[in-house]
């Protein structure tokens, strides 16, 4: 899940032992047009993302009809999304002090750390890992969920851990590291040994559940978004969230705000948005018991009952809410037209979808930039059909200002903004007001991640590839240049 909060809803075994010196792994790069290997990496079964032929850009990648969002029904965990944005420009969310577009408000300077690794990912294996394997802890592990914030990206492993890369800034990596190091490569999340069930990447921080039902966590707590009633402003080690020491099944982040959904059903919140702020978690007003899913948008929140059923909450002069008005909201309000038939739910910047039993994806609120996929730039505050996907979609992902799905056929197609080639279309376009097929991957797929100005998606065999900004190796690749096309994370 940006998406996505998500729980390790495979159950990917780990493999056995490998080496760490089986030889260089190659990139995808542009290069005068051709889907090729950077830097004169020897190219092996990595480099070509499932579905694609490894040739040219331009190959079929049709729509065919998280972490992602991802269909309920299919994971034995509740499912959440999550993320952070930056501010859209639309002057609309006064309270979003927090998001920083592509996390450009550093508060260290620090550089990247290329290709850099923790001591305990360091320790050599013992066996060639293959199939998108990789060795961490002495293990071939595959990741199982991927979540993607403001300009850093996480994951879970196989081996029930966390890990992140991309910008450390605000310490949004979770490491210990003091000063705040910046990452092109995974580094292990500090939290307990005892497993990690779910995280979730917000726009400068991130929080994660353990296996054991605690909440932690991490990096930005300007306006409290960390929930401990600390007066640190930052910290880069995972802190336990005040009241939160278990009993928690999801968790969300985005902007400055937290939220979490117990395994009683009810949601509690933490931080600064439209119309609360709390150092702790603070429960919602009409959402005691019977939630199924949680999704937060930067100054909204929307959730799926058990039901079927989606409300929403918080800010609403673009539609967000989804009721048909543009007004604010300290309750939850029903969503038009969607009373039953929901299995998931995500929020963007300013703009909310939700995926149908049916397969089929609906959006509302914001759509300047084409985020709600209907073919138009004019906003919308009741749910309106994404063009194409009125069937068969598995799994949904929205953030900032672009949204993101994975068809059943294991495809991804993305719509929204493209400035920064988050779209994985491999053009240069502003924007697309329609699903676009991202290149490349054409089938076997299990979920994507929304970020800010970045994608990642997770294959059905776990391995992950992102693409879009790249500024602070928040596409997992070793490297800071932007790209259109998908290029694989690479092992730490």
């Amino acid at each position: 899940m940006g998406g996505a909060a998500i729980g390790a809803a495979t159950g990917l075994a780990l493999g056995p032992g490998c080496s760490s010196g089986t030889g260089a792994r190659g990139t995808v790069a542009i290069d005068s047009g051709v889907l090729g290997v950077a830097d004169g990496a020897a190219a092996d079964d990595q480099t070509s993302p499932p579905g694609s032929d490894g040739g040219s850009p331009g190959s079929d990648a049709s729509i065919s009809s998280d972490s992602s969002v991802a269909d309920s029904s299919d994971a034995s965990s509740t499912t959440v999304d999550a993320g952070g944005s930056q501010d859209s420009g639309d002057g609309s969310d006064s309270t979003d002090s927090g998001d920083s577009g592509d996390g450009a408000a550093t508060s260290d300077g620090s550089s990247l750390r290329d290709g850099a690794a923790t001591d305990a990912a360091s320790m050599p294996c013992t066996n060639a890992c293959t199939n998108g394997q990789f060795c961490w802890l002495s293990s071939c592990v595959t990741l199982t969920a991927l979540t993607a914030g403001d300009s850093f990206t996480c994951a879970l492993t196989s081996a029930s851990n966390a890990q992140c890369w991309g910008s450390g800034s605000f310490g949004a990596l979770g490491n210990s590291d003091p000063n705040y190091q910046s990452s092109g490569v995974p580094v292990a999340v500090s939290l307990p040994s005892s497993g990690v069930a779910a995280i979730a990447g917000g726009s400068l921080h991130a929080c994660a559940v353990t296996t054991a039902g605690a909440a932690f966590c991490w990096g930005d707590n300007v306006m409290g978004q960390l929930g401990d009633n600390a007066a640190e402003e930052s910290t880069s080690v995972p802190v336990g969230v005040r009241g939160l020491s278990s009993g928690v099944a999801a968790i969300a982040t985005r902007g400055n705000w937290s939220c979490a959904l117990t395994t009683a059903g009810a949601v509690t919140c933490w931080g600064m948005y439209a119309t609360a702020s709390a150092n702790v978690p603070v429960a919602v007003s009409g959402l005691s018991s019977g939630i199924a899913t949680i999704a937060i948008g930067t100054n909204h929140g929307c959730v799926v009952t058990t039901g079927g059923a989606a409300e929403c909450w918080g800010l609403g002069t673009s539609g967000q809410l989804g009721n048909g008005f543009t007004n604010t909201s300290a309750t939850p309000v029903d969503v038009y037209g969607l009373s039953s038939g929901v299995k998931a739910i995500s929020a963007g910047h300013a703009h909310t979808c939700a995926l149908t039993t049916a397969g089929a994806v609906l959006c509302w609120g914001d759509n300047t930039d084409g985020q709600l996929g209907n073919g138009s730039t004019m906003q919308s505050p009741v749910p309106v059909q994404v063009s194409g996907l009125t069937s068969g979609v598995i799994a949904i992902s929205a953030f900032n200002l672009h949204t993101c799905a994975v068809t059943s056929a294991g495809a991804v197609v993305c719509w929204g903004d493209n400035q920064y080639g988050e779209l994985g279309s491999y053009t240069a376009m502003p924007l697309s007001e329609v699903p676009a097929a991202v290149e490349g991957l054409t089938s076997g797929f299990a979920s994507v991640a929304s970020g800010s100005m970045h994608t990642c998606a997770l294959t059905i065999a776990g391995q992950a590839w992102c693409w879009g900004t790249d500024s602070y190796g928040q596409l997992g690749n070793a490297l800071t240049a932007e790209t259109l096309i998908p290029v694989v994370v690479k092992e730490p």
